[in-house]
C-alpha cells in the first residue's frame, strides 16, 4: 500500500458527477477538462483515483445499473402488488418522458447505442446491469 496525500475529494461525490456528464453527454462527447470541471478535481487526482476515462465509464455505468437496481427492488418491496409496481414504473417513465426538463435517457441504453458494438467491457457491463434489471421484474 503507497503513502500518500489523503484526497481533497469525496470520490462518490465525485463518480456521481461524472455519471451524470457521461448520461447528458455521452461517453464520445465528454472530454477530459469536462469531467476534471464537473467533478471539481485536478488531472493528477483523477487519474490517481480513476485511471483512465474509460475506466471512470465503467464505474459510472457500474453504479448507474446499481442505484437503478436498487431504487427498483425497493419500490417493488414497498407496492402492495406486482402490478402497482408496474404501473409505478410505467408511470413513471411516461412522466419522465413527458417533462419539460433535460431528457438524457436510459445510460445503459444510450451505451449500447454508443460503445457495446465496439467495446467489449463495455458490452459485458450493460448486458450484465440488463440481467440484473430482468432480476427484478
Amino acid at each position: 500500500m503507497t503513502v500518500g496525500r489523503p484526497r481533497e475529494f469525496d470520490i462518490n461525490q465525485a463518480l456521481e458527477a461524472a455519471m451524470r456528464l457521461f448520461w447528458s453527454q455521452g461517453y464520445e462527447a465528454t472530454s477530459l477538462q469536462n469531467l476534471l470541471k464537473a467533478m471539481g478535481i485536478s488531472k493528477s487526482s483523477f487519474y490517481e483515483a480513476f485511471g483512465s476515462k474509460h475506466q471512470l465509464f465503467e464505474q459510472c455505468l457500474t453504479l448507474y445499473a446499481n442505484t437503478l437496481i436498487a431504487s427498483f427492488r425497493e419500490d417493488l418491496q414497498k407496492a402492495k402488488s406486482g402490478l402497482i409496481f408496474i404501473e409505478k414504473v410505467m408511470k413513471s417513465l411516461v412522466e419522465e418522458a413527458s417533462s419539460k426538463g433535460e431528457k438524457c435517457g436510459c445510460l445503459m441504453v444510450n451505451t449500447t447505442n454508443e460503445l457495446a458494438q465496439r467495446d467489449k467491457i463495455i458490452a459485458k457491463l450493460v448486458a450484465n446491469g440488463t440481467k440484473s434489471l430482468q432480476g427484478v421484474f
